[in-house]
Formats: structure tokens, sequence, C-alpha cells
């Protein structure tokens, strides 16, 4: 498992940590990759944010490419799509249309549905089948839900001599997908304008054994999720489709449960889920191969969480904010305009829903079905890593960017009166801290939680007493900040990724303090080209040239090395050391005083820091 784990976070520190930006022609590439070559079934889901991205970027492809494009996006009928690739081969048969829906289908070549007709009324049973699906759909995601309805494409599915009353409804057509890896994908009609469009649903001609092995041979499963899932994208095209794309899929994995509970079909991106965390919530790539986009539809756990504290109007709504908020089509601003109305906003909420997941399984989860999902994996006890990896075996530390967050064991001690789970973060972004406490079984137990928010950042402590009593403690720590700007082709830029971070477990509760300054306190004969050297009586976190600084008698800081070591041996930062030595880069003015400064952030690895007292002091140079 731990090798495992490290794989993950190594290979989550390698990869962008915001969609993958890509040029409208890679964009057509990737599309026209994903609906024509064969697929393992996860990477087949991707389709329906590639085609999604296409039409958005449409408008910038022009000539052959423009073509090509257009055909990608337009419908099955002949005459439309890319031929020998997307459209029928045949004309297809009279539509079934029901209230809501018309579906489309023919009667040969491989993408004919099973024809066997029970009731003799000549339309196949697969084809009412579905007709019925996509009507209770309608009625759980439209009616009970309360989402808006689709926007109406007019008559773009009505063919010549096809049944009356086709106009402005939803049109699925029934193909052979499940060969490419595809269970079904929406896509808007070329060449719309504005955030808010129509589209059409692609669904799987038969869901066979051999092609969806893991539903036994019965179609009707498959069939229910996809249509609860591609349905919903179809009603977000008419909130916004500019919105994010790990919104659209988390969303839209989310309502497949709602819709259908007892399909679980959202469980089989858990496992997958449960090694990620330290990939940001908000990733997605436009890269169908990337293997961490299989982490945005697991991502539904993250609106069943909202849903289980706040109600499911609160997902819906987040949709309805989505172009008046402030950046538009910007997921966490649009989950913060809904989520407030509850009194919270993103950032409160997505720390909480990290730090409730370290228990999911526990009998006190806000997780339904929390006890069958996968544990969570996290960081082995302190002092457990591969010393190559942390070279203090006391402390973990680690780089997380936004939305993101890592667990780590704390090993229970019994005998132990209190415990303190001591990081440290940077300041400026939002940040948390938690502790969370198990008594009990990992399914039976209860699960015991202590959060801190450091919305500025900065150091912080949890302490809990009598930490033998619990069978599991859980330190996490979130980076939850969700600053960020627009980048080149749509994407964002978020403002604090590779927040470095440092953590440790400790039972100590006695203050550091400095044992050793050079040159000394009110010297009035320091060489010019003196060093600073600090020594403490314990190993600090976050020895930095902005928390250990030499600053003029002008207020300027001065320009310095600073290099940290343990006992002689040179530590990095996030290691911690107990002696720091600033080096300036060029001689000190003579005559001249400085002080030195040390931030009241600085703490050693049980969290405590050092006495006011001990965080300045000044000396002059020699003439």
């Amino acid at each position: 498992m731990i090798r495992r784990l490290l794989a993950l976070a190594v290979l989550a520190l390698l990869v962008p940590a915001s969609a993958d930006a890509a040029s409208p022609r890679t964009t057509l590439h990737k599309a026209s990759k994903a609906l024509t070559t064969r697929a393992p079934l996860r990477t087949g889901r991707n389709v329906t944010p590639l085609l999604k991205q296409l039409a958005i970027e449409l408008p910038r492809l022009h000539g052959t490419a423009h073509t090509k494009a257009a055909r990608l996006l337009a419908r099955p009928t002949i005459g439309q799509g890319a031929p020998g690739e997307l459209e029928y081969e045949v004309s297809e048969s009279t539509p079934l249309c029901s209230a809501h829906f018309c579906i489309h289908y023919v009667r040969t070549t491989d993408d004919h549905p099973p024809l066997a007709d029970a009731n003799g009324n000549g339309v196949p049973d697969y084809v009412e089948a579905m007709s019925l699906v996509f009507e209770h759909v309608y009625d759980v995601e439209n009616v009970q839900l309360g989402w808006n309805a689709p926007k109406s494409d007019g008559s773009r599915g009505c063919i010549a001599g096809g049944p009356a009353g086709c106009t402005g409804k939803t049109d699925v057509y029934i193909k052979e997908v499940g060969d490419q890896g595809i269970y079904g994908y929406s896509a808007p009609d070329p060449d719309q304008n504005g955030n808010k469009q129509f589209a059409y649903l692609v669904m799987d001609n038969d869901y066979n054994a051999e092609q969806f092995p893991q539903y036994g041979g019965n179609a009707l499963p498959p069939m229910q999720v996809t249509a609860a899932h591609e349905y919903n994208h179809v009603l977000q095209f008419n909130y916004d489709i500019n919105e994010d794309a790990w919104m659209f899929e988390s969303t839209a994995t989310w309502m497949e449960d709602r819709v259908y509970t007892d399909v679980n079909d959202y469980r089989q991106y858990l496992m997958p889920w449960a090694q990620m965390t330290a990939v940001p919530l908000t990733y997605f790539s436009f890269d169908g191969s990337d293997p961490l986009n299989v982490k945005v539809y697991g991502d539904a756990v993250w609106p069943r969480w909202v849903e289980s504290h706040y109600g499911s109007d609160v997902i819906r709504d987040a949709w309805a904010h989505s172009l008046s908020v402030t950046p538009k089509s910007f997921a966490p601003a649009a989950y913060s305009a809904s989520l407030r109305t509850k009194g919270i906003g993103f950032f409160n909420a997505f720390a909480r829903f990290a730090t409730d997941t370290a228990e999911w399984r526990a009998s006190n989860s806000s997780f339904a079905e929390g006890s069958s999902f996968p544990d969570i994996e996290r960081y082995p006890a302190f002092g457990e890593l591969p010393t190559h990896l942390v070279p203090d075996r006391s402390a973990i530390a680690q780089s997380l960017d936004h939305t993101s967050y890592v667990l780590f064991d704390i090993p229970p001690r019994s005998g132990m009166s209190r415990l303190t789970f001591a990081v440290a973060t940077p300041r400026g972004p939002h940040m948390a801290i938690a502790v969370v406490a198990r008594t009990g079984g990992e399914v039976t137990g209860a699960a015991h939680e202590f959060v801190k928010l450091l919305r500025s950042g900065g150091p912080e402590t949890i302490t809990i007493d009598n930490p033998g009593q619990y069978e599991r403690i859980t330190g996490v720590v979130i980076n939850g900040d969700t600053a960020a700007r627009r980048g080149s082709f749509g994407d964002w830029i978020y403002s604090h990724d590779s927040q470095r971070v440092s953590a440790r477990s400790s039972a100590d509760f006695t203050a550091p303090h400095v044992t050793h300054r050079r040159p000394v306190r009110g010297t009035r004969a320091a060489s010019r080209g003196a060093r600073v050297t600090i020594s403490f009586s314990d190993r600090m976190f976050m020895l930095t040239t902005k928390t250990v600084q030499l600053v003029d008698s002008k207020g300027h800081v001065v320009k310095t090395r600073l290099s940290l070591t343990t006992n002689g041996r040179r530590r990095s930062a996030g290691a911690g050391a107990n002696k720091a030595v600033l080096t300036p880069t060029k001689p000190l003015r003579g005559h001249a005083r400085y002080d030195v400064r040390l931030s009241p952030d600085l703490r050693d690895f049980g969290g405590n820091a050092l006495r006011p007292s001990a965080l300045t002091w000044s000396f002059t140079t020699h003439r």
C-alpha cells in the first residue's frame, strides 16, 4: 500500500494542477481520437467533456479543421456526421417520441439495437425500454429536483415522415459506441453562440456483456446510469457550457446515483479516488489518456457530501449561479454563492469535506453508503517514511496544490496524557488542519473531529487529550485555496499551488529558546563580513529567508543566503534544523546598526513558539 501511495503522491507533484489547456486544433485531434478508436470504459467517459470543449472552440477553427470539427459535433443522421465514422450508414426508422424525448435508431448495420418486439407494435423492446428510462430520468432531474429544462433545439431532430410532436424534444440516438469504450455521450450541436446551448445524446445500442462485463449481461443498469449522467450534461449546457469540466463530471456522476441509487456505478471510481487526495478536486485534463482523469468521476463524493449537509438544491443552485459570480464560469465561486445561503463558503465546506473523508466508513459518517467505500490512503505513521524521501524521520514535508489534502497516520500512544499535531503552512493561502480520532472499529466505530481553519495560512497545532483511548488517529492538512485567473486557452491558473507544508505528531509542550547568537545582542564591533548564526534548543519548522531576516537601519531586508544544520549535518527547511546561518551576499556597511528578526511563525516540532523576547535583537558593525 505504501509503495502505491508514494508513487501516486510523486505523480501528483509532476502533473499540472488544473485542466490541461490545449489549442483548438489539439482539442479537435483528441475529440476525433476519442470517438474513433477503441479505449477502456473509464477513458471512454471523457468524450462528452472533449465535445463540449470542441463546441466552445469551434469558432476559432477555420477551413477543413472547422468542417471536421462540425462533423464530429453533428448528429448521426445521414449527411450530417463524419462519413464512415459517426453517422448512420442507413436511413433511420421512425423515431419513438415520448413526452420529452425522441429515441432514434436504425434496423440494420452494426448500429441497430436488439430487434425483439414482444408486444408486436413494431418498435423494438430495447427502444421502448430506453424511452421509459429517459422519462424516469426527466421526472427525477427536472420535476423532483427542479433543474431547468434543456434548451430547445427546435425541430433539429425531426425527420421527413417522422412522428408529429417531435419539435423541442431531446433527441437520443442509439448507436454502436461500446466497441470504443464509450457508455454514451452528449454533444452541443455545432455553430451555436453564448453560454447556454442545446444538445443531443448518443447511447450504446445493446450494452452487451462483452463490452460491459461488469453488469453481467444486463443492459438495463448501464443504460440507466448513462441516461442519468448524459442527460444531466444536456441540462448543464443550458446553465453554462463554459463551466469547469470537473463540475460537469462530478455533478453528472452524482446524478447517476441520485436517479438510480441501487446501481452504484460511481463506486468503481472510488478506489483510485481514495489514493489521489493530493490531486486537486478541480483536476481534469483534456488528454483522454491521462490516468488521473478517473479522479473527476470519483469527485462525485463532493456533491454527495454537499447534499448530505445542505440539500440537493445547493448543487442545482450552484449551476444557476455560474454566470452571475465573479469570475463567471468558475466552479468554486459558483459553489460559494450557493453555499452562502446556508451560512458557509466553499473553503470552509471543502475543509470539512476533506476532514470527513478520513473516517468516511465510520458509523457516524456523513457519507451515505460510506461503509462500502475504500479507506482513504494516508501517509504511514510518523517515522516510517524512507530516509531518501524526508531527511528527518520525525516529520513529514509535502507540497500541496489548491483543493487538495493529505492524511497522516498518528500512532495512538497509551499512557500519554496529551498529543499534539503540529503543522506549519505558508502565510497567505487558505489552509486548514484537522485531527480525526476514531473510537471502535473501522465501520462500527465513531469518528471525533477537531478542525482549525487557517484563512491566512501559518503554523497551527491541535492537541487532543488521552490519545490512547482511540483506535486510530489521523492528521489532515488541507490547501483549500481557490484564488485563480484565466489562462490562455480558458483554463484556470491557480495562485497558491505547490504550497510547502510540514507536519509532526508530538508530546512536547516545552517552548524552545535561542541558545546562541552571533553577533551577540548589543555588540558594537561586529565585522562587516559577519555571518548571523542562531542556534535553537530544538529543531525548528519553517526556517527560511522570510522567517529569519537581517534588516538594516532603514528597515530594508538585507539579501542573504540561508544554510541550516542539525548536529552539524545540513538540513532542508522542511526537515527542520537547530542551527541557522545567514550569510550576506555583500559586506555590511560600516558603523551601521542591523536587526535580526525571527518570525513569530517559527515553531519547534511540537508546535511550540519562541518567547517574544527571543524574536529580535540588534548589533552594530565597526567602522
